[in-house]
């Protein structure tokens, strides 16, 4: 059947005794095409997500090769064909019945069949498709909301093990936590399981949480005061200060520091961050600089030698200078130093100046000045504020008229004015003392009243301090009245100058200019009636005579008969007894003699 090609018959030809001789007959048989023909296509049932595969012919009985063409009513399956097996993918989670046409076709005739494939419905796994944030915050609201996927139910238990203190997972599948310390939680498990009756199933994930402590930095071009509230576990300055690569030439500390070369590598003393200590760090230009840490145990033990120690301060933020210190070493504590900033204990055992004012701030570093050996730690809570910086209101550099702008020195020395007057009368909150030295301004201060601190820069060895104060440097101060817009020069005993120093000084007045010669102004009014001025200088220190002459130089008064220390003066004389006429003003002191003509006209 089907055959077609060229063939032989061969025969022979018998009477019952002879046989003929052999002759055959060659033949072809003509070809045609058949149609090809589908196998049986019967309905079948599979389970969800079972692929169903059928055997089909690839060839025909003519050998040709056969083309399929697939249809499904509704789109839930694909398939693929491999060889002579046809395999029908259902769609991932499908359960509806799946209605498939099949055409084959040698290329002339064709044959095509449907059938139907129903699928029995089984309950899937549920998956957990989210994943929770790693690193978080220290007290930041950690919220985590857990998504699954399952095509079969809407409705879960959940589950949780091995969770830290206060997280709480609720119903719906949403775990909320604030943390309160700096730690790392590893093998947090929350488990999903349906609500199938026959045959629940579930889903689990571990996860873990690293919960740290976001210290942000905006530090200034020059040199910048800073401490840490928390170290990496790589604490060395190559891992702490990585962000500033590049940007920072060096840090120092008490007694130690190291500077960054061009390639990037460091040289020095100083090889690690501690959480202890306060740091000088340079920078070519200013820039934010972020690193997050586990915290400091907030009992952190500081031990200090006799007097100045650079140190670090891990407690709350804005704290009054002895609210942070415990009360039995309190006392010991006689001066404090940060960038730009000072206190100092009065005879009453009360701090003064700009940092009493704004008290301890986080992420600072501070020189402190103790009387006596001692080991404390700083009284305070574990509970850090969201936002870690190191911004201070007010006494910045940054915060200074623009005129009058400094830079900010690693060595540095504080004046403090109890008094300060002009004409008399004490300067306003609007004014600002500016100190100077040789010309150039080495620090300023806004007037926040008596026992105001004013810094003065020093230079610290590098360039952009070069023309600043060295030891026994005079400093002179001016005060900037803002409502006039003067710069008004100041004397007072102002002690020389010396690095890391606090001075106290009593009174800061206007300075006078005193003459250098005597002279005498023209009087006025010139004519007068009844009332005449003049104005005279005395360049030292005499004894000074006025006197009123008539024109037969008879004495008609005596103004001034008495020593006049130097400066500039103005007299004035009521003629309101005395006759029209004309007189002389006659001023004498020393070798100096000088007469002036004056009118009375009445």
């Amino acid at each position: 059947e089907n055959y077609f090609g060229t063939d032989q018959l061969t025969f022979t030809v018998s009477d019952g005794e002879l046989n003929s001789n052999e002759a055959y007959i060659i033949y072809e048989v003509q070809g045609i095409n058949d149609a090809p023909e589908l196998p049986e296509l019967l309905d079948v049932i599979i389970t969800e997500d079972e692929t169903y595969t059928l055997d089909i012919p690839i060839y025909d009985v003519d050998t040709d090769s056969l083309e399929y063409t697939i249809n499904f009513l509704n789109d839930n399956a694909s398939y693929e064909i491999i060889e002579n097996a046809l395999s029908i993918i259902p769609v991932l989670n499908n359960t509806l019945p799946i209605n498939v046409t099949i055409l084959v076709s040698d290329g002339v005739f064709s044959d095509s069949g449907v059938f139907t494939i129903e699928i029995i419905p089984v309950n899937d796994a549920p998956i957990i498709t989210s994943v929770p944030s790693y690193n978080i915050e220290v007290n930041e609201l950690f919220e985590y909301i857990i998504e699954i996927d399952d095509p079969d139910n809407d409705d879960f238990l959940f589950t949780i093990e091995n969770e830290p203190d206060g997280m709480v997972l609720n119903e719906n599948g949403i775990i909320t936590w604030i943390p309160t310390v700096t730690e790392s939680y590893p093998g947090i498990i929350i488990t999903v399981t349906d609500t199938d009756q026959d045959n629940p199933l579930s889903d689990s994930q571990e996860f873990s949480l690293d919960v740290r402590l976001a210290q942000s930095f905006s530090l200034s071009i020059g040199s910048n005061l800073i401490s840490y509230l928390g170290v990496l576990q790589d604490n060395t300055i190559e891992n702490m200060l990585l962000p500033l690569s590049g940007n920072i030439t060096q840090i120092s500390t008490e007694n130690s520091a190291s500077i960054q070369l061009e390639d990037g590598s460091w040289i020095g003393s100083l090889d690690y961050i501690e959480p202890t200590k306060g740091y000088w760090i340079r920078l070519n230009e200013g820039a934010d600089y972020g690193v997050s840490t586990y915290q400091t145990p907030i009992d952190q033990s500081y031990s200090l030698h006799l007097g100045w120690n650079l140190i670090s301060y891990i407690g709350d933020d804005a704290v009054a200078l002895d609210d942070a210190l415990p009360d039995d070493v309190e006392l010991y504590f006689t001066d404090i130093i940060s960038e730009n900033m000072v206190a100092v204990r009065d005879e009453n055992g009360q701090w003064l100046g700009s940092l009493a004012n704004v008290g301890w701030h986080q992420l600072e570093g501070y020189w402190v000045n103790v009387s006596d050996s001692l080991t404390f730690n700083f009284d305070t809570t574990d509970n850090l504020s969201l936002l870690i910086n190191n911004e201070i209101v007010n006494y910045r550099i940054n915060n200074v008229i623009q005129e009058f702008e400094y830079t900010q020195s690693q060595s540095q020395s504080f004046y403090y004015f109890k008094e300060v007057e002009i004409n008399n009368s004490t300067i306003t909150e609007d004014d600002w003392l500016i100190a100077y030295y040789n010309g150039v301004v080495i620090g300023a201060r806004q007037w926040f009243g008596s026992n105001t601190d004013v810094p003065a820069m020093g230079f610290d060895s590098f360039n952009e301090t070069a023309s600043y104060a060295v030891d026994n440097s005079k400093i002179n101060f001016k005060v900037y009245q803002r409502s006039t817009g003067k710069l008004i020069d100041m004397h007072g005993d102002i002690p020389r100058w010396k690095n890391q120093s606090i001075f106290m000084v009593d009174r800061l007045q206007e300075k006078v200019t005193l003459p250098e010669n005597y002279s005498i102004d023209l009087p006025y009014p010139n004519p007068f009636n009844p009332m005449v001025n003049m104005k005279f200088t005395i360049p030292v220190e005499d004894h000074v005579k006025i006197i009123v002459y008539d024109l037969q130089g008879r004495i008609i008064d005596k103004l001034i008969d008495n020593t006049m220390k130097p400066g500039f003066y103005k007299i004035e004389w009521n003629a309101e007894n005395f006759a029209s006429g004309i007189y002389f003003m006659h001023l004498s002191s020393g070798e100096f003699v000088s007469t002036q003509k004056i009118t009375l006209l009445k």
